[in-house]
C-alpha cells in the first residue's frame, strides 16, 4: 500500500522502525508521486539528469528478489528516462536491496548497528526502507518482504501496480528525492497471512492472452509471470490458476510452477481440485496411462458431463454390485504424482473432495451424510498421508486448506472432523455475502480460517462474469466482519478473467495486507486517493472520480445487467424505470469522459480500462434490453 494512504490514517506521526506500517508527515511531492518519494530535493538524491542511480542485489539472495530487483530498475528509468546501473560492491551503490539471512550486504549493515531490523525479523512478509549516510537500503525479513519492499518504492514514485494489466502509465520526473522519517519506513506482517486469486471463467483473458503468447498457446507461461508480477506489486501472495477446460491445466507446463515459486507466489488450487490436480486438463490422460500400466486393475467407472467421458474419479473399492475395484489406489497415484512433482514449491494444498470439475460430489457406495461424512474423512486421511510421505513433513507443518463449498457445506456442519492445522475457508453466496464465519470453537483451531470470495460467478441462477460491479462498500463490509471474526489465514477472491475486476481485487488485497488503515478510511477518500496516485488528479478531481465509481457500483448492484432476463418485469414500468437507469449511466458516461478528455494522452488508456469502460458497456447492454422491448428482473 503506498505510503500516502498510511500517512492518511496514522495522522502523519513520524515512528522509527516500529512493526505495523508507519510513516512520516508527508513531503512536499510531484502530483503522482506520495508519501517518501518526491521531485523536490530532500533527502536521498536518488535520480536528477545529471545523477544515474546504481543499484546492488546479492547474487545469492532469492532470484525473486534479483527479478525484483530488473523491474525496479525499469520502473525507474519509465519514470525519468535514466536507466540504472548495477554495482559491483554495496558500498559504491545508491539502492541496497536484500533479504536478512540472504544477503552479506544486509547482514553486515545489521550486525555493525546500522541498519535497524529488530522489528521486521522473524515477521511474515515484513520489510524496511532506511537512510544510512545517503544510500538508500530496502531489506526484508524473507523474500517477498524485500520483494514488496522493492514495489513499494516503485508505486510511491508513481508506478502503478496497473502499469501493465490497465495500461496505467507513470507520470515523467526529472527527479527523484527519497525522504524517510528517523528510523525508515516500516510495513510489518500482513494482517491476513495468504492474500491472493483466482482466475475463473477466463474464457476471454485465454482468448487474449494466446495473442501474448510466443507460441499461440492461452493461459501460457508469460501470461501467469504477468500475473505473478500484478501480485506482488499489489503485495499479495497467493493465487488458485486457471481451471477451465480450454485453459491448460496450469501444472502441465512445469516451468509454470517453478516460475510461481521463483517469484515467490504461493500456488494452490479451487475447491474441487485436491492437492493441486487440475481434473479438467490433467485426470484423463493420467487414467489412460494408468490404465495402461494396470490392465489387471479393475476401476469403477461413471459418465461425467463435464468431461464427456467415462472416468473414476470416485474413491471407493467396490463397484455398485459389490465387486472388488480399484479406485482408492488409482486416485492415490492421481494425487500422489502431482505432490510429488511440486513439493519443492510452496504450496497450499486444497483437500477434500467434490466432482470432477466444479460439480456435486455423488459417491458412489455413500448415500447417507453419516456415509459421505466418513469416506470424506477417510479421503482426507489419505491426502495428508500422501503428503507427508512425498514432502517429508509431519501434515501439520504442511499448508492445507478445506473448503465448505455448495454440498460441503451441510457435512461439515453434521460434524465433519477437520484437523485442527488445516485452515478452513468460507465462502460467500457468490454474490458477495458471508455464508458463515467461524465460531468460537472454530477461532481456537492452529490452522485458522479463511474466505473464498467472488466478485466474478458463473453459475446458477445468474452469472457475474463480464462486469465488476461488486461495491467496494459490500467487500469491506463482508471481510472486515470476516476477519473480525476469525478469518485470518487466507482470502482468496474469484476474479473471473481478471480484466473489469480490478478495481475490486485492488481493495480486496489492500484491505487484506493492512485490514485496520484501509477500514479506517471511507472507500470514496480510498478511491479518491487511487486517482490521484494514478491519474495526477487535484482534490477535485481525484472526488469527482471517486463519486463517479462509487455512484456507478451502486447503480450497478441495484440493476445488475448481467441479471437481466426476460419474462419477469417490465423495464418501462414503475415510472419507466429502463429509462430511468439509462439516464443514470448517460449521466456518469458524461463526467467520467469530461475527466478522461482533461487527461494527457499517454494516461487516457488507464482512466478508460479502470473505470469509463465499465460504464459505457453497462449502458450499452441496458439499451440493449430496453430499446428491444424486452423485460427484465433483478433476483
Amino acid at each position: 500500500m503506498r505510503y500516502k494512504r498510511v500517512s492518511a490514517i496514522l495522522a502523519a506521526a513520524a515512528v522509527s522502525c516500529q512493526v505495523g506500517f508507519v510513516s512520516a508527515e508527508e513531503p512536499k511531492a510531484a502530483a503522482a508521486f506520495s508519501g517518501y518519494v518526491s521531485a523536490e530535493p530532500s533527502g536521498i538524491e536518488l535520480v536528477s539528469q545529471s545523477k544515474t542511480p546504481s543499484i546492488y542485489v546479492d547474487g545469492d539472495d532469492f532470484a525473486g528478489v534479483v527479478r525484483a530487483a530488473e523491474d525496479l530498475k525499469e520502473d525507474i528509468e519509465s519514470v525519468t528516462g535514466v536507466t540504472p546501473t548495477y554495482a559491483a560492491e554495496p558500498e559504491s551503490a545508491d539502492i541496497v536491496i536484500g533479504t536478512i539471512g540472504h544477503s552479506d550486504a544486509v547482514d553486515r549493515l545489521a550486525e555493525n548497528g546500522e541498519l535497524k531490523t529488530g522489528n521486521i525479523e522473524g515477521e511474515w512478509e515484513a520489510f524496511t526502507l532506511q537512510d544510512i549516510d545517503g544510500q538508500l537500503v530496502i531489506a526484508g525479513a524473507d523474500k517477498r518482504g524485500t520483494i514488496y519492499g522493492i514495489y513499494d518504492l516503485s508505486e510511491n514514485m508513481g508506478v502503478s501496480p496497473w502499469v501493465w494489466w490497465a495500461d496505467v502509465a507513470p507520470q515523467h520526473s526529472d527527479t527523484l528525492y527519497v525522504s524517510l522519517p528517523d528510523g525508515g519506513y516500516t510495513e510489518g506482517a500482513s494482517s491476513v497471512k495468504y492474500r491472493g486469486i483466482f482466475i475463473n471463467q477466463e474464457w476471454n483473458l485465454y482468448n487474449w492472452s494466446k495473442t501474448h503468447s510466443d507460441t499461440g498457446e492461452g493461459m501460457d507461461t508469460k501470461t501467469y509471470e504477468k500475473i505473478f508480477e500484478l501480485l506482488l506489486r499489489l503485495k499479495a501472495n497467493y493465487m488458485w490458476p486457471a481451471m477451465h477446460e480450454f485453459s491448460p491445466a496450469f501444472n502441465s507446463d512445469p516451468e509454470n510452477a517453478r516460475l510461481a515459486d521463483e517469484y515467490g507466489i504461493v500456488m494452490g488450487s479451487s475447491h474441487c481440485e485436491m492437492l493441486l490436480r487440475n481434473n479438467m486438463g490433467e485426470l484423463l490422460e493420467f487414467q489412460e496411462r494408468w490404465i495402461a500400466q494396470n490392465p489387471d486393475k479393475d476401476l469403477y467407472m461413471f459418465r461425467d458431463g463435464s468431461l464427456g467421458a467415462d472416468v473414476a474419479y470416485d474413491y471407493t473399492d467396490t463397484d455398485r454390485a459389490g465387486n472388488h475395484v480399484y479406485n482408492k489406489e488409482f486416485l492415490e497415484d492421481y494425487w500422489r504424482e502431482r505432490v510429488r512433482a511440486n513439493k519443492a514449491y510452496e504450496s497450499n494444498f486444497t483437500i477434500g473432495m467434490r466432482g470432477v470439475h466444479d460439480g456435486e460430489w455423488d459417491p458412489v457406495n455413500a448415500d447417507t451424510d453419516e456415509e459421505k461424512i466418513a469416506l470424506l474423512e477417510e479421503i482426507i486421511s489419505v491426502q495428508r498421508r500422501i503428503l507427508e510421505e512425498e514432502i517429508g513433513k509431519p501434515a501439520d507443518e504442511i499448508p492445507q486448506t478445506f473448503i465448505p463449498y455448495k454440498e460441503i457445506l451441510p457435512l461439515y456442519n453434521a460434524g465433519l472432523d477437520i484437523p485442527d492445522d488445516v485452515t478452513v475457508m468460507w465462502t460467500n453466496d457468490n454474490y458477495g455475502h458471508l455464508r458463515q464465519t467461524p465460531n468460537d470453537e472454530e477461532r481456537k483451531r492452529s490452522g485458522g480460517s479463511g474466505v473464498y470470495y467472488h466478485v466474478s460467478y458463473y453459475g446458477r441462477p445468474s452469472s457475474v462474469i463480464w462486469n465488476g460491479g461488486t461495491q467496494l462498500g459490500l467487500i469491506k463490509e463482508e471481510m472486515t466482519k470476516a476477519y473480525d471474526t476469525g478469518a485470518q489465514t487466507i482470502w482468496l477472491l474469484n476474479v473471473g478473467p481478471l480484466k473489469l475486476f480490478e478495481n475490486q481485487m485492488e481493495y480486496f488485497l489492500d484491505l487484506g495486507r493492512e485490514v485496520d488503515s484501509v477500514r479506517d478510511m471511507s472507500v470514496a477518500d480510498y478511491v479518491s486517493d487511487n486517482a490521484k496516485h494514478y491519474f495526477g488528479f487535484d482534490d477535485a478531481e481525484a472526488d469527482e472520480y471517486a463519486a463517479i465509481q462509487c455512484e456507478f457500483l451502486e447503480t450497478v448492484n441495484a440493476r445488475r445487467p448481467d441479471f437481466m432476463k426476460q419474462g419477469l418485469f417490465e423495464l418501462s414500468a414503475y415510472g419507466d424505470e429502463g429509462q430511468r437507469l439509462l439516464n443514470k449511466y448517460s449521466e456518469l458516461e458524461k463526467r467520467s469522459t469530461a475527466l478522461y478528455n482533461s487527461l494527457a494522452e499517454e494516461q487516457k488508456a488507464g482512466f478508460y480500462e479502470l473505470q469509463l469502460y465499465a460504464i459505457k458497456i453497462c449502458k450499452q447492454r441496458g439499451r440493449h434490453v430496453y430499446k428491444r422491448g424486452q423485460v427484465a428482473i433483478i433476483q
